[in-house]
């Protein structure tokens, strides 16, 4: 008889676990059956080498969420079998050293034969930890050191910041097992950064004068925010505002600007810095061109003087400009009207230059130059031209006086001079001889004389002869004044009606020889119908004067009303007026039809009276009477009645004349 012996091989899975001391320790266990349909009864954990079960689950009477755990009282509750997890673990928590070491499973199926796996359980208790330096997700640095017994240090050196580490998130990762998660601590890099560059906004264009511009400067890439500095020659500037970008990466200073014409060729600059960066200055700079209107100074020639210039002489002007641009005009001012190139009156404009050959007194006065470009109109002070010369007769003075025997009559003699003082001598010349006027008949002060004159006989008629002499000369043609008889005027000539309207009447005339004394105009409108032969007359004294009688204003519903008065014309319009003086010797000239059906003022004269000097008319009128100068009255008749003359009183001095027969 055989006995034999059989040897089955059973192999057991052997794998590996690590725990941090304190930590939970997994120990994998695989409690799958090996065939389907098979079902697990019991798991049981051992510690080796002791064949004492330290963790069992009893499934034998339902599934394996219906099993029956139970563990040692060394475990003291740390232990827990789960099974639903793949593969199936015991976690053991708050592991200790004294945890570590090998354990085995077995697993007791329903069919399947039992099947063990064993796991080698390390605890780590207090391991050096390792020490890293974390960019995002790129290691920076692992070269950590210890520093005693317990300590490890990592210390991250940058050797080259650049703008890319700002705001870089740095991360110090330690680590003693790769069980559990590193512990780590992170810092964020601010940084103190140059400005990339300093830039004017725009191109450097030429700038007006007097116009307000807003010039920006722009300061990229600097951090903290920049300081930004306005220069002008050197000069600061303080009227700017600054704006910080939302990302805080650029900052634009706005600086108003008002260029004056003495900003041309000056640099304007704006300067960017960091105040805590030493030497992080930027700088940009324009050369400001300054466009501005002509200015313009105006100078005689330079070798003339301008308080000796004379008659006769050749006088040139210089026009000098300061323009940009520069101008495409220049014009000449001469009392404020155009002054042209002239050949023939020797006006001669050469570009910036101005002769006048051989002036004349009418010459003088105010020049001034214009020029003109882009940006507008310039002109120069104004140079006054002093053009001296001896005297000569001023215009429109009175040449004709009409004087009677033993009558002082007083003649002014202007005279144009420069200078304005002037010697005067007066002549007095007739036909039979020619005799200097003594001086104490003369009284001269300037440029104007005046003699008393008074003929006495026939001989006396003649030529007054006035004459001047100052620092420039003798006057050449003396001033002739003619001294006659005094006589009646000559009638006013060439009269005729310029306007009409419902309202006025426009008469003109020329006045003629006023027979050496002052005349006076007089208007006589007469009304030509079978009504009446009445007439009332309109006259005007010389200078301007009116005589009205207020008891005419009654009488009449339209009164001719004189409203101005020259030597050469006459302005009538409707108006209250009184009957106003008429002289024998004037002429009287009949109107237009238009003035045929006006109602005019005429007074009943009741008589005349004497005097020792003159003659009065005593006239009535509304029952009142009022006396008037002869001369100043026209009659209708040759004389008035004196019927009731007696009844009257005459004014002191007044007598009654004898009654006709």
């Amino acid at each position: 008889m055989f006995n034999m012996n059989f040897y089955v091989a059973v192999a057991v899975t052997m794998s590996e676990a690590q725990a941090v001391a304190g930590n939970i320790a997994q120990m994998p266990c695989d409690i799958e059956p090996p065939v389907q349909g098979d079902k697990v009864s019991l798991v049981i954990w051992y510690k080796e080498p002791s064949d004492l079960p330290i963790y069992t689950v009893d499934m034998r009477q339902g599934d394996k969420a219906q099993g029956k755990h139970w563990q040692n009282i060394s475990l003291g509750s740390r232990a827990l079998f789960k099974h639903a997890e793949s593969p199936a673990k015991l976690n053991l928590e708050a592991v200790k050293e004294s945890d570590a070491g090998l354990y085995r499973c077995r697993v007791d199926f329903k069919q399947s034969p039992t099947r063990n796996s064993k796991v080698n359980l390390t605890v780590i208790s207090r391991p050096q930890p390792r020490v890293t330096w974390w960019q995002e997700n790129a290691l920076l640095d692992e070269s950590f050191e210890l520093v005693g017994t317990k300590r490890v240090r990592n210390v991250l050196h940058l050797k080259k910041l650049e703008r890319k580490h700002l705001h870089a998130v740095l991360t110090c990762q330690a680590s003693n097992n790769n069980m559990v998660a590193p512990i780590s601590s992170s810092v964020s890099l601010d940084m103190n950064l140059r400005p990339l560059w300093a830039r004017l906004q725009g191109e450097n264009r030429p700038l007006s004068a007097g116009m307000t511009y807003g010039i920006g400067c722009e300061v990229v890439g600097a951090k903290p925010t920049p300081t930004i500095e306005w220069t002008k020659a050197g000069v600061a500037l303080k009227n700017a505002r600054q704006t910080v970008s939302p990302d805080g990466n650029t900052t634009t200073s706005t600086l108003t600007f008002v260029p004056t014409i003495e900003d041309a060729g000056k640099i304007l600059s704006c300067r960017g810095s960091v105040p805590v960066i030493p030497d992080s200055e930027l700088e940009d700079s324009w050369k400001l061109d300054i466009h501005h209107a002509p200015v313009i100074t105006l100078e005689l020639g330079s070798n003339l003087n301008a308080s000796a210039i004379r008659e006769g002489l050749d006088v040139y002007f210089e026009c000098n400009i300061k323009s940009n641009p520069w101008v495409y005009k220049v014009a000449w001012k001469h009392n404020g009207q155009p002054l042209y190139h002239n050949v023939n009156t020797g006006t001669i404009v050469s570009n910036q230059s101005l002769v006048l050959q051989n002036v004349s007194r009418n010459r003088a006065g105010v020049y001034t130059c214009v020029g003109s470009n882009q940006e507008g109109d310039g002109e120069s002070n104004q140079l006054n031209l002093d053009i001296k010369f001896a005297p000569v007769c001023r215009l429109g003075q009175t040449k004709v006086f009409g004087v009677a025997r033993g009558e002082t009559v007083h003649i002014t003699c202007e005279l144009e001079a420069n200078p304005r003082d002037v010697i005067f001598a007066w002549r007095f010349n007739n036909t039979m001889e020619a005799i200097d006027i003594p001086a104490k008949l003369i009284a001269s002060e300037a440029s104007r004389s005046t003699v008393s004159y008074t003929p006495v006989t026939d001989l006396d008629y003649g030529t007054l002869l006035c004459s001047g002499t100052n620092e420039q000369g003798a006057q050449t043609d003396p001033c002739v004044f003619l001294v006659v008889p005094a006589g009646r005027p000559d009638t006013p000539h060439n009269c005729s009606i310029q306007n009409t309207t419902s309202e006025a009447l426009h008469v003109e005339c020329i006045e003629s020889f006023d027979g050496g004394l002052s005349q006076r105009f007089t208007l006589l409108v007469e009304q030509e119908s079978d009504i009446s032969p009445n007439q009332c007359a309109l006259a005007l004294c010389h200078p301007l004067s009116l005589c009205a009688n207020p008891s005419c204003l009654s009488y009449s519903r339209r009164i001719i009303k004189v409203v101005e008065h020259t030597k050469e014309s006459i302005l009538l319009t409707n108006g209250p007026l009184g009957i106003i003086n008429i002289a024998d010797h004037f002429s009287n000239f009949k109107t237009s039809q238009l003035l045929f059906h006006q109602k005019l003022c005429v007074f009943k004269f009741i008589c005349l009276a004497n005097s020792s000097n003159s003659s009065f008319y005593y006239v009535k009128k509304d029952e009142k009477t009022i006396s008037m100068p002869a001369s100043r009255v026209t009659t209708s008749t040759p004389r008035a009645p004196c019927t009731c003359c007696r009844s009257l009183t005459p004014r002191p001095g007044d007598f009654w004349p004898r009654p006709r027969a």
